[in-house]
């Protein structure tokens, strides 16, 4: 987003299920910021999901929260999760339509809070 521009976005962080990396993101994040710096950014994006945590380790990490996004939504066929792009308006059909013709449903989700670790 040009809001964003001159920043590095880590789009996931995550440990493998049942497992915990005692400071694994602090340490990520110090190769992210000599990364940044080499490239002339001046700082970080990432997300953290509301439906997983408060995403304290950013906070712990040296991010702030920024804002949130507001609520999200997917489809669901009632086995699979789609996203919502997939029924993009196109053919002169709106997206409800063409979710309704492909037999999903609506999900909403929490949303994200944004966090952001400016660099000097």
């Amino acid at each position: 987003q040009k809001k964003w521009k001159g920043l590095i976005e880590i789009a996931r962080y995550a440990t493998k299920p049942g497992y915990h990396i005692r400071g694994g993101l602090t340490r990520l994040m110090k190769r992210v910021e000599e990364f940044c710096v080499s490239s002339k950014k001046s700082g970080i994006i990432t997300y953290s999901d509301r439906r997983f945590g408060e995403g304290l380790g950013y906070e712990r990490s040296g991010f702030k929260k920024v804002g949130d996004t507001g609520i999200d939504y997917w489809y669901t066929d009632g086995k699979r999760r789609f996203d919502r792009f997939i029924f993009r308006a196109q053919g002169g059909k709106t997206e409800k339509i063409l979710a309704r013709d492909s037999g999903v449903a609506r999900i909403f989700g929490c949303g994200s809070y944004i966090w952001l670790k400016e660099l000097e």
